[in-house]
């Protein structure tokens, strides 16, 4: 048996174009042979790439999307009821950039991951292995998935593979402890990727995220994580699921200066300029006080592109406003006329 306690039939590899077989049912305590407690230790990199300013517009897409489109390939093909299979497919369409995902399907969680393959002769070699490593990776996002959202669910934090970048964003690192009674699994090579999934029933997970995390903090992180998500699919001109990610937050009372103007902008994208009006309108109210100069010269500019008499009024209003808040940001020597 190998090491990961997985039989041999679990280890196969195959193209997409074959349809996956029948996924497995596993009793996770008598396969692995590790402990039954499963200890995850996930070290965050947010901080190693370099924040880009929050008021720049979105830029073209710089991460593949390869990982995702290879696994909502495979997960079309998977023998799966159909609102497991939609409930999947949207979060990986949601999350393109990612190789880990995970969300929920009425009573059951479930998880994702993707890993490339090497090129050349190592390929063929290594994809049992990488069969392995996925598989654990999927379990691995599972017990987190758990043990953040029983701790954030309740304030609304619902979308676990952003909450899972929050918390790594607010705490520097993660680390959750947890066990699973049972997985339905499988894993496949799609591809220039394997795949994994793993599903199982919320009541046969517990997870337990072992450092304090401050809501607040984390409310504010899983905004500024679902931003850049959602910036990453308006540089795909996916517009349609940057404005779900939109909603998401709104509803939520998580929305900022730019995130108002980047729903603005979905809707003039999608020819829907009284939507984005009516976006303008309410951000203009929500921040008429403390707007930065940036926010009203950006929002003078969208409601410019509006052919309306109210839409050229607020412009007009909004360039005002940044005129004024830029004098505030001036001082010295008061000269007389």
């Amino acid at each position: 048996m190998p090491p990961s306690g997985l039989a041999e039939s679990d280890r196969e590899t195959r193209d997409a174009s074959t349809r996956p077989s029948a996924p497995r049912f596993l009793t996770y305590r008598s396969v692995i042979v590790i402990s039954t407690t499963c200890l995850v230790a996930i070290l965050a990199t947010a901080a190693a790439v370099p924040a880009k300013s929050a008021d720049a517009p979105p830029s073209p897409a710089e991460n593949s999307a390869e990982g995702s489109t290879a696994a909502i390939k495979f997960i079309v093909q998977a023998d799966l009821n159909a609102p497991t299979k939609q409930a999947m497919q949207t979060v990986l369409e949601q999350h393109p950039t990612e190789l880990r995902w995970a969300g929920r399907s009425g009573d059951s969680l479930f998880a994702v991951a993707a890993k490339r393959l090497p090129k050349g002769d190592l390929r063929t070699r290594s994809t049992p292995a990488l069969l392995e490593v996925v598989h654990m990776q999927a379990v691995q996002e599972l017990l987190t998935a758990k043990s953040l959202l029983d701790q954030f669910d309740t304030a609304g934090l619902n979308d676990a593979t952003t909450l899972r970048g929050a918390v790594e964003e607010a705490a520097g690192t993660l680390h959750v402890t947890g066990d699973v009674q049972g997985v339905i699994h499988q894993a496949a090579k799609v591809g220039d990727f394997v795949i994994g999934y793993v599903i199982a029933d919320e009541s046969g997970l517990s997870g337990y995220l072992l450092q304090p995390a401050e809501l607040e903090i984390v409310r504010t992180a899983y905004r500024n994580v679902m931003h850049r998500q959602a910036r990453e699919l308006m540089a795909r001109g996916d517009w349609e699921n940057a404005l779900l990610l939109w909603n998401h937050l709104h509803k939520r009372a998580l929305v900022s200066q730019q995130l108002y103007l980047d729903a603005a902008r979905c809707f003039q994208a999608l020819k829907q300029p009284d939507a984005a009006m009516k976006i303008l309108t309410e951000a203009f109210a929500a921040f008429a006080t403390s707007g930065s100069a940036v926010f009203f010269e950006q929002a003078g500019d969208l409601a410019l592109d509006i052919p309306t008499e109210a839409a050229q009024t607020l412009a007009e209003t909004a360039y005002t406003k940044a005129s004024e808040a830029l004098k505030q940001t001036i001082s010295g020597p008061q000269t007389k006329k």
